[in-house]
């Protein structure tokens, strides 16, 4: 008991002003998951270039479990990332099981790259992918022209079909997965990598690109 107490106000954090907070009883792995997610988001918080990022559905940054089965296995942002002004800003809060649509795609990535445990969301511009390309980073392109119009309509399975078939092929893990517009669905771009905080750190260095 007295460990986990001392554990718990390690990893205790302070949500805006007030008190500080104290995980719930968990697994080590799933507080590390978060704890670990925390940090990276506050680092992603703490650089105002980041908001030029941000698409108009917020950004999530997703952190899985080892051997992730499900999405309630993947930590995530609660309510997203969003613009507040120039600044990229977020009520702080991650939890498993909070996001649906960029977990599904990194369970699916992950189930050919498996060394691959976070995913972030960012918009997709032509001066975005500029950025990608002149960071050298290796893209794959998922073309929602060609989805069957059965998975189309079927939101749980069309990011796994778009995954699935953009990384078709590939021998390694690309750095990032373009994914084109559609009536409805605004084009994104979404990173993939083995830690939140380098998947943040490629954030960055795209942001900084933009400047």
């Amino acid at each position: 008991a007295e460990s986990f107490i001392s554990s718990s106000i390690a990893n205790s954090w302070k949500p805006g002003k007030g008190k500080r907070a104290v995980e719930p009883p968990g697994s080590a792995e799933e507080r590390r998951v978060k704890a670990d997610l925390r940090e990276a988001l506050a680092f992603f918080e703490s650089n105002p270039s980041t908001s030029a990022l941000i698409p108009e559905v917020g950004t999530n940054i997703v952190h899985s479990l080892k051997n992730a089965k499900k999405t309630t296995d993947i930590a995530g942002v609660v309510g997203r990332v969003r613009r507040c002004g120039t600044m990229p800003c977020s009520l702080g809060l991650v939890e498993f099981g909070s996001s649906s649509h960029v977990a599904r795609m990194l369970l699916e990535f992950s189930k050919k790259f498996r060394a691959t445990r976070t995913a972030i969301n960012i918009a997709n511009t032509t001066a975005i992918r500029n950025a990608c390309n002149h960071l050298n980073f290796k893209l794959a392109f998922a073309d929602r022209s060609k989805e069957p119009k059965q998975i189309e309509e079927n939101e749980n399975q069309s990011m796994q079909w778009l995954i699935r078939n953009s990384l078709r092929g590939l021998k390694r893990a690309p750095d990032a997965v373009v994914f084109t517009g559609a009536m409805g669905k605004e084009p994104s771009l979404v990173l993939f990598g083995p830690s939140p905080r380098a998947m943040v750190e490629k954030a960055i260095k795209i942001a900084r690109e933009l400047e």
